[in-house]
């Protein structure tokens, strides 16, 4: 009994001194003798933070040009690729990525190897994902992916 009092004595001392005094200062800032201080590793995630952000204004701005239909195809698109790729997120998702790409292929038909390898990689990946085991999975993504790329390309 005396052990199972000293273990959670040590628990409750260790879960109190892990608040330490958060609560009453800012996030960001540390007292030192000149005052408040910036915490160098609040640096390094702002200057992370600022990173990001160039590149998402300098890919918005890659993509700016894109005609409206490729550019719904891209995003949507683009919501799997950068984040969840897994087969369940994308395959529940794949006859509306199928739809976006036809769209974007339709209005791409000037560029017709580029629209025809589209229509054709969204409907190999809806087949996969219909497919039991869903074999070829991350080469189907990857070939609409690649398909997707081919079709802004056209474009320039």
């Amino acid at each position: 009994m005396k052990k199972v009092q000293l273990v959670s004595g040590l628990i409750l001392a260790l879960a109190a001194g892990c608040g330490g005094t958060a609560a009453t200062e800012p996030a960001h800032e540390h007292e030192g003798s000149s005052g408040a201080e910036a915490h160098p590793h609040e640096a390094h995630h702002d200057a992370h933070d600022e990173a990001h952000d160039a590149h998402d204004e300098a890919h918005e701005d890659h993509h700016a040009g894109l005609p409206p239909a490729v550019r719904a195809f891209h995003d949507a698109f683009a919501h799997h690729w950068h984040g969840d790729r897994s087969a369940d997120a994308v395959c529940a998702d794949a006859a509306n990525l199928q739809g976006l790409a036809n769209a974007a292929a339709d209005e791409q038909q000037a560029h017709a190897a580029a629209a025809d390898e589209t229509r054709a990689a969204a409907q190999a990946l809806v087949e996969t994902c219909a497919a039991e085991g869903r074999p070829d999975y991350d080469a189907a993504l990857g070939r609409l992916h690649e398909a997707l790329h081919g079709l802004m390309e056209a474009q320039h």
